[in-house]
């Protein structure tokens, strides 16, 4: 963001943190259905698989952060950015803890907590 946008003053540094939280508290809200269930949990040898690949979620992220900010221009830039990558962050990981949920299951072993 940075090198695309120049140099942040307070208010874009606020306006990006704000993105990112907007994207995960709406998310979360979503999956959550408004805060009322709480999110499952998965076995160890599930969330160990799952993080493994988190170069995937973490350049999909920086990347769509990029192109939002080559788009966008001002604090919304910031704000913009903040939201898309924290998006395709969550959404990415969550197909990686999914993909690893699927290898564990073909393996027979357990994808809960116990």
């Amino acid at each position: 963001m940075q090198h695309e946008r120049g140099q942040p003053g307070y208010t874009d540094l606020l306006l990006y943190g704000l993105g990112a939280v907007v994207a995960f508290t709406a998310l979360e809200a979503l999956v959550t259905r408004g805060f009322r269930v709480p999110l499952m949990g998965g076995s160890d040898q599930v969330v160990t698989l799952g993080t493994a690949p988190a170069f995937v979620s973490v350049v999909l992220a920086i990347t769509t952060a990029l192109a939002v900010a080559a788009l966008l221009r001002g604090g919304g830039a910031w704000f913009g950015a903040a939201l898309a990558a924290s998006i395709v962050f969550i959404v990415t990981e969550s197909l990686e803890f999914i993909l690893s949920e699927w290898v564990q299951e073909r393996r027979g072993e357990p994808t809960e907590r116990d």
